[in-house]
């Protein structure tokens, strides 16, 4: 039973070989990589293989010689419908047949001077004027003090738009415009581990109809030419195109040198579409070279699902990996082949939605804060209904007692006043001088007491007047009137004297 569950050699070195590519597709969710160019419409998927591995899960190539614009955007999103990609990071691919390239020197190490010169100087090589191009460059390095070599990609307008209005039509938003050479270049180092390796690398890219001759050093693309021989034409007529491609090859390196970009290559390594014809290459350039050369196949390297391989050995002619190598090293690659219009576009799309999203998180605030404040108001009317339901009875018993209190105080009042009047009056009569009766005592609340009488002289009455305002009994003593009149032959005066009850405590 163990020896059943063991694991081949063969297979643990497989897996070992592949672990670089696995964990750069950890890295994304499910991405879709295509190439619309030349006679072939060219389409990889990655996606989840299992719970922990990613992988390719799909691969498709269409014959599109005789479609129009209008039908490879229907033949795309039929292709999109039937592979099951719905919401995927979807990149597009130029190959270097669509392209142009030039080693170039400025005399310049700040980067902003660099693109600054490099915009303007972009059309001296081109037929085409400054509007009619895409123009993108990497930065190989200083030499000298004052230089920086650079590789000038150059791109038509017109291609780049073709791919976005064909991924318009097909209701794919592109992320990305990425050059196959430099992600192949990148791809094949990471999976062959050239990185570590001192010197450049010629790596051939053989593909149904061209082949991209590049040269890598450290991971980076510094030279490109393409060759107009592919395995199709190596298939077809063996002798004659493996001597041309031989030719093509040789005037490539001398190219590669005569511009002197950088040292002369270690080692040739070929890739891509892998034929009888192409296996016959490595002899022939160690004999005519003088450099080591190897063929590595990179479906070894890469985790493919059964249907993504079935179809990979189907179209033999064919090469996958420049649009399987962007899927893996998109991070890294640095050729960017967008439009700026479309980058600018995007750029305020995204502050729009930066700004959508600062307006919904600060709606989110005011809620959380209206709701906190809400919240507040309902747990105290809580409590204040608490606390009057508490204290309801004692409001009840308190107004009982406030108006038993009331009441005594009343009682109170009234003890204190009983007695009063006939406390006034012999006050009063006391303090009457003599010579003097009364005929009428009167009193109301509104002007108080009234006393009338009669004095046998004048000051009488005015004793009378002081010793009522000084007994403290009465205030705002007043003589009323006071006249004089006849009685029996005497002299008499009728007076009225008002005043007012003080209280007495």
């Amino acid at each position: 039973m163990k020896a059943s569950l063991a694991i081949p050699a063969g297979l643990r070195e497989w897996s070992l070989s592949i672990q670089p590519f696995v964990s750069r597709l950890v890295q994304f969710k499910e991405s879709v990589c295509l190439e619309i160019a030349g006679e072939h419409l060219k389409v990889a998927c990655v996606r989840n293989l299992s719970r922990k591995r990613r992988g390719v899960t799909q691969l498709r190539v269409h014959d599109i010689r005789s479609f129009s614009d209008t039908d490879i955007a229907d033949l795309v999103k039929n292709t999109f419908k039937t592979m099951g990609v719905k919401h995927a990071t979807v990149y597009s691919v130029v190959p270097s047949s669509q392209v142009l390239t030039r080693n170039i020197e400025i005399p310049s190490v700040d980067p902003k001077e660099i693109t600054d010169i490099i915009s303007l100087q972009a059309g001296r090589h081109t037929p085409y004027s400054r509007e009619e191009i895409i123009v993108d460059f990497l930065n190989l390095g200083v030499f000298g003090k004052n230089y920086t070599k650079i590789l000038l990609v150059i791109v038509k307008r017109d291609v780049v738009k073709r791919l976005f209005t064909i991924s318009n039509a097909a209701g794919v938003y592109l992320h990305r415009v990425v050059l196959a050479p430099e992600a192949i270049g990148i791809g094949l180092s990471s999976l062959l581990d050239t990185r570590s390796q001192e010197g450049p690398v010629c790596l051939v890219h053989v593909d149904s109809d061209s082949t991209d001759f590049n040269v890598i050093l450290n991971g980076n693309l510094i030279f490109l030419r393409t060759l107009t021989i592919g395995s199709r034409q190596l298939v077809s007529e063996r002798e004659k195109y493996q001597v041309l491609f031989l030719d093509e090859v040789k005037r490539s390196l001398e190219s590669y040198q005569g511009e002197d970009v950088g040292a002369s290559p270690r080692s040739f390594v070929i890739t891509g579409s892998v034929t009888d014809a192409v296996e016959e290459f490595p002899p022939l350039i160690r004999e005519a070279l003088h450099i080591p050369a190897e063929i590595r196949p990179y479906p070894d390297k890469i985790l493919l699902s059964p249907g993504a391989r079935k179809t990979l050995l189907a179209s033999k002619h064919e090469s996958f990996f420049n649009v399987l190598a962007p899927l893996v090293v998109s991070p890294e690659a640095k050729i960017n082949l967008i439009p700026e219009e479309v980058k600018i576009r995007r750029a305020f799309e995204e502050r729009g939605k930066d700004i959508v999203k600062m307006g919904i998180y600060s709606m989110t605030v005011f809620i959380l804060i209206f709701a906190a404040f809400l919240s507040q108001i309902y747990f105290k009317n809580r409590y204040l209904d608490n606390l009057k339901a508490r204290f309801q009875n004692l409001n009840q018993e308190a107004e009982s007692l406030n108006h038993t209190y009331t009441k005594v105080e009343v009682i109170k009042g009234y003890l204190n006043q009983r007695g009063y009047p006939l406390e006034a009056l012999t006050s009063l009569y006391h303090l009457l001088p003599e010579g003097i009766y009364l005929s009428q005592i009167k009193f109301d609340d509104v002007t108080g007491l009234s006393i009338k009488g009669t004095a046998y002289t004048m000051t009488a009455v005015f004793e009378a007047v002081d010793g009522i305002e000084e007994s403290g009994w009465f205030s705002n003593v007043k003589t009323k009137y006071a006249t004089k009149r006849k009685e029996e032959d005497r002299d008499v005066t009728d007076f009225e004297i008002t005043c007012l009850p003080e209280e007495q405590g």
